[in-house]
């Protein structure tokens, strides 16, 4: 049995959780962790904004970043972590994984949302709308001893995202409508 639950927010984004085989019950302004809930879902949009500048040079695993009323209206039960999911940047649909929180390498004293695209740019798209559908977790957020272990772990993030992306249930939100909806004025 499977129930979808929307909110909408009247800015530049949505949320909806899709929670399979569990009954619950959600008020206005109440939202289910995808950590806690298998086949959880969460909805995300808003316009790529610059970040630390360290996906793409430090890392070599360039980011979208998303703006910060995107990440403050994130919900409080919405557990830190790495997540996996789909992309939709200028119509084309892409394997993504996702960092929320804190990024405790770094010490960073805002939280934010980065994007991973699993795909080759040739340049930036700032300023672009992106819409994510996050679909499942991957791991609590933690901090490293070095940056070359930091890299391994994202790289290692990365192959199960590609991987459990290709089961298919997850193959299937790779068409959702959410992709082709317009953004919520």
């Amino acid at each position: 049995m499977s129930r979808m639950f929307h909110q909408q927010r009247y800015v530049t984004y949505s949320m909806c959780y899709n929670v399979l085989s569990v009954v619950c019950h959600l008020s206005r302004g109440t939202f289910l962790s995808l950590s806690s809930v298998r086949g959880g879902r969460s909805e995300e949009r808003g316009s790529i904004v610059k970040g630390f500048g360290r996906g793409s040079k430090e890392l070599g695993i360039p980011t979208a970043n998303l703006l910060e009323s995107v990440i403050s209206s994130l919900p409080k039960e919405l557990n830190t972590g790495i997540y996996y999911g789909w992309a939709s940047l200028r119509g084309e649909v892409y394997k993504m994984v996702a960092s929320i929180g804190w990024n405790p390498y770094y010490k960073n004293e805002k939280k934010s949302l980065e994007v991973h695209l699993i795909h080759t740019f040739p340049e930036d798209f700032y300023g672009e709308e992106l819409k994510v559908i996050i679909t499942g977790y991957i791991r609590p957020e933690k901090d490293f001893s070095s940056l070359d272990d930091l890299i391994t772990e994202i790289k290692n993030d990365i192959a199960i995202a590609e991987r459990e992306l290709e089961e298919p249930v997850m193959i299937k939100l790779k068409n959702d409508s959410f992709f082709t909806n317009k953004t919520v004025q």
